[in-house]
């Protein structure tokens, strides 16, 4: 086991042994203020509700809506936020602990339960607490700054290909912070999010064999870039097949430097 997968590994024992406290799963009787576990919440099932947009979940006879509110908001961007840092992919099922707001027993129909989102546990990665606390991720984040000490994005660099060492060694470590950071800021936390899990793909399938091809624009465009210039480095790595792949990065001028602008590894 590396570093990376035992400094996951440890985040995702803390979260189990976590979740291991919860009470058990129960089919009711339910009231308002009473605490229930739901199993398997697939939060891509959402739908318009009359407490607002929520996610819709079954549990048994019983309809569950957990409305999307402004705390699910930031817990969810708190999840994702984590699961990039650690290196954890995008989930496709949470348990959760839910806190019962309403109950609603309409005539002819299935009970439907109004719950406040609580602790989310997703399986063989991580548990966040309903305050945001997260077990396991103290230590992790301790070791990762062991790991990933010393990587610096530079300010000032001649031409884009000075950074692909600097680039290699992010995506060894998993150094998302750096590679935020080296991306240009004109971009969206999210566009940075899936080009960061597209190329840590792309580094694991090659097992770390990149290597520089060159531009894709002629070498008198490189030299004398300005403010905004966009130029791309090609570069050849292994797929998963064996096969070699030629990919282009771009990167954009800024300042005195170069900033990652997207592109495939």
């Amino acid at each position: 086991m590396g570093e990376l997968e035992r400094i996951r590994h440890g985040v995702s024992e803390a979260g189990k042994a976590r979740r291991e406290t919860w009470p058990p799963v129960s089919d009711g009787p339910f009231a308002p203020g009473s605490q229930l576990v739901l199993l398997g919440v697939d939060p891509t099932l959402q739908a318009q509700h009359d407490t607002g947009r929520a996610i819709m979940h079954t549990a048994g006879r019983l309809r569950v809506a957990i409305p999307m509110d402004m705390q699910w908001a930031q817990r969810v961007g708190q999840l994702r936020e984590i699961q990039t840092l650690i290196g954890f992919g995008r989930e496709d099922r949470w348990d959760t602990l839910a806190t019962v707001l309403d109950v609603r027993s309409p005539e002819g129909e299935p009970p439907e339960l109004i719950v406040k989102l609580g602790a989310i546990y997703v399986h063989n990665q991580l548990l966040i607490e309903e305050e945001g606390a997260v077990p396991g991720l103290e230590v992790a984040v301790k070791e990762l700054d062991r790991l990933q000490s010393g990587i610096v994005v530079a300010h000032s660099t001649p031409k884009p290909e000075a950074l692909l060492p600097l680039l290699f060694k992010i995506l060894e470590t998993h150094h998302w912070r750096a590679f935020r950071d080296l991306y240009d800021e004109g971009a969206s936390l999210s566009d940075k999010k899936v080009a960061f899990e597209q190329f840590r793909r792309a580094w694991d399938a090659a097992r770390g064999e990149v290597t520089f091809e060159g531009y894709d624009e002629p070498a008198q465009l490189v030299n004398d870039a300005t403010e905004g210039t966009v130029v791309r480095t090609r570069l050849q790595r292994g797929g998963e097949k064996g096969e070699k792949l030629s990919r282009p990065i771009k990167w954009i001028k800024r300042g005195a430097g170069w900033r990652l602008a997207g592109g495939l590894m």
